[in-house]
C-alpha cells in the first residue's frame, strides 16, 4: 500500500479504516472500502457537500484498483450517500435523503424534519421453515433465506429490517454478510442473481413490537412502531421478496 508523508487527512482516514475491515474474515477489497468510506461520512471525517478527490487518485492513495474503486463509490451513490455529476466530480449529499433504489417511501425525522438516512448496519443470513406473511407472496416452500439487518439511521435511530427469499434461489452460502454491510441489498441480489425487481406494494402498519423482534434488533419490547410490509415482484412477473421494516414511530413519520 502506497505510504506518503503528505497523505492528506482523508485519506490516512481511509487507510486505517480500509486495513482494519481487510482483517475480518471473508472480507473483499470492495466490501472492505465500501465500508470505509459510509464509516467515514458517518463520523463526520467527510462532510456534507465536500468533494471527494478523483477516483483515480483515491484508489492509488489506498491501494485499491481504479474499478474496486468505481464499485465502492457506485454504492454509496445507489445508497443517496455521494451525488457524481459531471463537471463536479462526486460530492458528499448535503441531507439525509434515502434514495429512491433503496425504499419507496420516506421516513423523516420528527425533531429535526430531515429525512432519515441508513448509516450502518449489520448483516446476519439464517433459513427458516416457519410459515407467515412472507409465504403468501412467495409461496409454500420447504425453506425461506432470511437476511436479517440491524440498522442505525440517522440520530442513532435503531432500524429492523427482515428480507425473506426462496432459499433455492438464493441460500445464505451463495452470500457474503460483509459484501452485503453498508449495501444496497435489493441492487446486490439483483446483480447477483441476474433479476431485474418491478413492482413493489407497500403496507404500513402501527405495531407494539413483540419480546423476539426486539431482541433481534436492540430495540425494547413493547415499544410502538411502524411495521412496513414490502412484497415484489420480478420483472417477469413471478415473487422475488417479502420484507418487513421496524422504526420507531417516536423517531420518525412515515412519507409515501
Amino acid at each position: 500500500m502506497k505510504s506518503t508523508p503528505a497523505a492528506t487527512p482523508l485519506v490516512k482516514a481511509l487507510r486505517e479504516r480500509f486495513s482494519r475491515e481487510m482483517e475480518v474474515e471473508n472480507s473483499t477489497k470492495r466490501s472492505a472500502l465500501r465500508i470505509a468510506l459510509v464509516g467515514a461520512i458517518r463520523d463526520g471525517v467527510l462532510k456534507p457537500q465536500e468533494r471527494l478527490p478523483s477516483e483515480i487518485e483515491l484508489a492509488d492513495d489506498i491501494g485499491v484498483s481504479l474499478g474496486t474503486m468505481q464499485s465502492a463509490l457506485g454504492q454509496l451513490r445507489d445508497m443517496g450517500l455521494i451525488h457524481r455529476r459531471r463537471g463536479d466530480g462526486t460530492r458528499v449529499a448535503d441531507t439525509d435523503q434515502i434514495d429512491p433504489s433503496v425504499w419507496h417511501f420516506r421516513f423523516r425525522m420528527r425533531q429535526s424534519g430531515k429525512p432519515l438516512r441508513l448509516l450502518h448496519q449489520e448483516v446476519e443470513l439464517t433459513t427458516t421453515d416457519s410459515r407467515g406473511p412472507w409465504t403468501e407472496h412467495l409461496g409454500e416452500l420447504a425453506r425461506y433465506t432470511v437476511i436479517r439487518r440491524s440498522i442505525v439511521g440517522t440520530d442513532s435511530t435503531p432500524i429492523g429490517s427482515r428480507m425473506y427469499l426462496d432459499d433455492a434461489l438464493v441460500s445464505p452460502t451463495r452470500l457474503n454478510p460483509r459484501e452485503l454491510q453498508s449495501a444496497n441489498m435489493r441492487m446486490v441480489l439483483e446483480r447477483r442473481l441476474g433479476i431485474i425487481s418491478s413492482q413493489t406494494t407497500h403496507e404500513a402498519v402501527v405495531v407494539s413490537l413483540d419480546a423476539g423482534t426486539a431482541a433481534q434488533f436492540g430495540m425494547i419490547a413493547g415499544q410502538q412502531c411502524f411495521e412496513i410490509h414490502a412484497r415484489t415482484m420480478t420483472s417477469a412477473g413471478k415473487p422475488f421478496y417479502y420484507q418487513e421494516i421496524f422504526v420507531p414511530i417516536d423517531a420518525v413519520s412515515l412519507i409515501f
